[in-house]
């Protein structure tokens, strides 16, 4: 194996790593961008590998295929998806979904099956694949990475519009973004080296662009509920009587726009029928106390005036906690 090869290899080690953390944060959560995020970092994985396969045995068709079609057409629109659904409104987001999965099946087919214009060399240096795809094989990697690009940059702007007056959470979403577009703008460099003919540095920069990405990934993330938020915590008296419903025993919080919330009252609601008990709602914009406490935590669960989750319905364990006295809960 040449020395080189050790370079994507443990590139491709890392990401690997990086990615089951992300699909883990996106199951504990089930929060769309991270689901599409988690979709882009496994196609960087992906390409990265092939990538450290092709410098350590010689590259080959089906390699070189592999490798741009998961690097080079599939991340980069994924990618650019996330930073959509995590600050756009539902409707976009869903709107966004459809076209981003629509163009990579049909993008990926076409790469696949595309009849390449020369013999893949069997060398351990990065193909070129300005020279081995035609016209149209190009035209779709230069849309999904243009696209992908351009969605990145305007997340980056629109988060940095929104921290302006959004306190600590927002101001740290926003600097988690800049970093995701120093991911991008590292793999754009690796893209340009491997063009240019001297991909001696792609699978260092491509492995960067992992690692920063993840950071970003990372630091866009709500931050972990803390005392006086914990599952099964008291409401603080202050806001108790600011976010109890009368007579509900469930008290969904949420805001308007908020997809998750939409869900989780379509969720609530279904439950609370199926049971028998009484359940309300507030919006988390109604008070600047609630906005100050729980902004960040939307929708939250509370059963008998405690706190039962945040962000998604539990189902099983909400069950259980209504099936319990009046007061039992926690």
């Amino acid at each position: 194996m040449p020395a080189v090869a050790w370079v994507p290899l443990v590139g491709a080690q890392t990401a690997v790593l990086l990615s089951a953390a992300l699909i883990r944060r996106w199951w504990a959560t089930r929060r769309p961008h991270l689901l599409a995020w988690s979709v882009s970092l496994a196609a960087f994985t992906v390409g990265i590998g092939a990538l450290a396969y092709g410098e350590a045995f010689g590259f080959s068709a089906p390699v070189f295929r592999t490798y741009y079609l998961s690097g080079a057409l599939l991340a980069a629109p994924w990618l650019g998806l996330g930073q959509v659904q995590l600050l756009a409104r539902p409707s976009l987001g869903r709107w966004a979904r459809d076209l981003t999965v629509g163009f990579s099946t049909v993008a990926a087919f076409i790469l696949g099956f595309a009849p390449l214009r020369a013999a893949v060399p069997a060398t351990h240096v990065v193909p070129d694949g300005t020279r081995l795809y035609g016209a149209l094989p190009l035209a779709l990697v230069a849309v999904s990475n243009v696209a992908g690009t351009v969605a990145v940059l305007a997340g980056i702007a629109v988060s940095g519009w929104r921290s302006r007056n959004g306190g600590r959470p927002a101001r740290i979403r926003f600097i988690g973004t800049i970093v995701i577009g120093l991911g991008v703008a590292l793999f754009a460099t690796a893209g340009s080296l491997a063009r240019a003919g001297s991909p001696a540095g792609t699978p260092v920069l491509l492995s960067a662009g992992v690692a920063v990405m993840y950071v970003g990934f990372v630091l866009t993330q709500r931050p972990v509920p803390g005392p006086g938020r914990h599952r099964g915590g008291s409401v603080p008296p202050v806001l108790a009587a600011r976010i109890t419903v009368p007579a509900a025993r469930i008290t969904l919080l949420g805001k308007p726009g908020c997809h998750l919330c939409e869900q989780a009252r379509a969720d609530v609601a279904r439950i609370a029928a199926e049971l028998g008990v009484t359940w309300g709602e507030r919006s988390v914009l109604e008070d600047p106390a609630l906005q100050r406490e729980y902004a960040d935590y939307v929708p939250v669960i509370f059963v008998d005036g405690r706190v039962h989750g945040f962000w998604r319905v539990e189902e099983s364990r909400l069950r259980r906690e209504l099936a319990a006295p009046v007061g039992a809960a926690g």
